[in-house]
């Protein structure tokens, strides 16, 4: 999946957690409701508790003289809201022991520069649990595909009918699974693939890493049976698993993608997605279930919420299932001072306004940075972009505006060793692409250098959506039998209206308006991958006014 969001059509207008263990200083009237079952007596580790409040600042409240009633009243001007009836998921006894409050300080200004990188920080975050809450939760949304740990196939290609998410592509067919690693590891398998047929599983955690991959690229075509485990799994591997991958956060989007060699093929791609299969750990092994995990109160998605102070409340939610690599700890130290923390909930109503809106105006700043990115997001050529936002966490390290643009352009592309997406947005001069305006010829003067595939996509500029039209064509591809000039090179004629049928073969249809393209590249070769393969130059051919 990849997407392009876009509003006014012209490159700058695309637009659509860890906490530190350490203690930090936080604002001193936030309210914070940390969640933590942290009774010593049960002997048990793991990053979900349940939702009974008995931590007081770095010990339990059953340690202090007085209980809780004293703790609190020890903390002079700082408020600490008790909320025993939250069901937020939470952190472990020793994470919830160290977010003791201070009376600490912030002035609007600091308050506004650290909510600006907390927020670019959080923003692939934001929108990954915005999907997940269409997916997996909201069962009313037209997003939704199924609970968790539950594979969902899609029995068709997309088409413009397939509004799930932005930029669908059109030569595979997907495979969805939002996994929940909280109570166990899951165990995937993938049976023997036909040679020739690309197919993909791709492992994201909840930063939007890329942190395993299981396809034609990393085990062939023999298939096998795979351990995905979250942040509590402790490397226990049963007999009869072929390779194991552990998320550092214990949600995980699973997206399949599955090769369709031609219009007859749909049905041999879906026996092969059927025999995809998800078991829990202990149904593999034949043994009784753990105790299942606390149940979460989701927040709600609202926009005007994410937009504002309150994204500081969803993104203490996802603390919770994450870790926090160690070289982030210090950020998030002054993350906490305006509130931020593992499974902590600020109360708006006793935040000083001019502290909560200077915390709003830091998001906004922090979104419009993402979006102003992303005319720099990666090199110009011959009117592609060349972007490169997706990656592991390693490619991530301390490169959150990147990953942040990424996200705004749309979740889940691949590495680019799986797959490279150069996106077209104007010509080779810079216009803006629209075929109300002109035709346009793309001038190939190779096929590109892939081991698996490639394809031209076509997507409307405003719904973002493929687009319908005479001949149900929304890409051309390597499997299309393309009309090519005696050199190898050949061009693809992007207009609204046919070109003539000595044309049509090599038609990619455009709709009456602003539009653009993604060029997927699967499996690019070396030439690709070192940027030495030149990209098709995008031209007017006529213009139409």
């Amino acid at each position: 999946m990849w997407g392009v969001n876009l509003t006014k059509f012209a490159i700058v207008a695309l637009v659509p957690l860890i906490l530190s263990i350490g203690i930090a200083p936080i604002l001193p009237s936030i309210d914070l409701i940390p969640e933590a079952d942290a009774l010593k007596s049960k002997g048990t580790y793991t990053r979900m508790y349940g939702s009974s409040t008995n931590i007081c600042g770095l010990q339990l409240c059953s340690e202090i003289s007085g209980g809780k009633d004293a703790w609190k009243a020890s903390l002079g001007t700082s408020t600490y809201v008790d909320s025993s009836d939250t069901a937020t998921p939470t952190m472990t006894e020793k994470e919830a022991s160290m977010m003791e409050p201070t009376t600490d300080k912030l002035t609007s200004d600091e308050a506004q520069s650290i909510a600006e990188k907390a927020f670019i920080y959080a923003y692939p975050m934001l929108e990954n649990y915005h999907t997940m809450y269409d997916n997996t939760i909201d069962d009313s949304s037209e997003r939704y595909v199924a609970p968790f740990n539950v594979i969902h196939n899609n029995d068709h290609l997309s088409t413009p009918d397939d509004k799930v998410f932005v930029s669908p592509n059109s030569d595979t067919v997907y495979t969805y699974i939002w996994l929940d690693l909280r109570a166990e590891p899951v165990i995937f398998t993938v049976p023997v693939i036909d040679e020739g047929r690309y197919y993909t599983l791709q492992f994201v955690d909840y930063y939007t890493n890329n942190f395993a991959y299981i396809g034609e690229r990393t085990i062939g075509y023999d298939g096998g049976t795979f351990l995905i485990g979250g942040t509590s799994w402790d490397g226990n591997t049963p007999q009869g698993i072929d390779g194991t991958f552990q998320s550092e956060t214990d949600f995980v989007y699973v997206l399949g993608r599955t090769q369709v060699l031609n219009n007859d093929d749909t049905e041999n791609a879906l026996a092969i997605m059927q025999k995809y299969d998800l078991k829990t750990q202990s149904e593999f092994l034949g043994k009784s279930a753990p105790p299942a995990p606390p149940s979460i109160n989701f927040i709600s998605w609202d926009k005007e919420r994410l937009y504002g102070s309150d994204f500081v409340n969803y993104f203490n939610l996802m603390l919770t299932w994450s870790e926090t690599p160690s070289n982030e700890k210090q950020m998030f130290e002054d993350f906490a001072k305006i509130g931020v923390k593992e499974g902590a909930t600020v109360d708006w109503s006793k935040v000083d306004p001019d502290i909560k809106d200077a915390i709003g105006q830091g998001a906004k700043a922090g979104f419009d940075k993402i979006k102003e990115n992303i005319a720099d997001i990666g090199e110009f050529q011959n009117g592609w972009s060349l972007t490169l936002a997706f990656g592991d966490a390693d490619y991530r390290a301390e490169n959150y505006l990147q990953q942040a643009t990424g996200a705004m352009l749309g979740l889940y592309g691949n590495t680019k060793t799986e797959a490279f997406y150069p996106v077209a947005l104007t010509d080779a001069d810079k216009n803006p692409l629209d075929a109300s305006k002109n035709n346009y010829v793309f001038e190939f003067a190779s096929e590109p250098p892939v081991d698996a595939f490639w394809s031209v996509t076509m997507y409307d500029g405003k719904t973002q959506l493929l687009v319908d039209n005479p001949i149900d064509r929304y890409l051309v591809n390597s499997l299309i039998d393309l009309e090519k000039n005696d050199d190898g090179s050949f061009e693809v004629y992007v207009q609204h209206d046919s070109p003539g049928d000595d044309k049509e073969s090599n038609w990619l249809p455009a709709p009456d308006g602003e539009f653009y393209t993604v060029l997927r590249l699967y499996l690019p070769e070396q030439e690709i991958l070192d940027d030495q393969w030149e990209m098709p130059k995008i031209v007017v051919e006529k213009n139409l006014e």
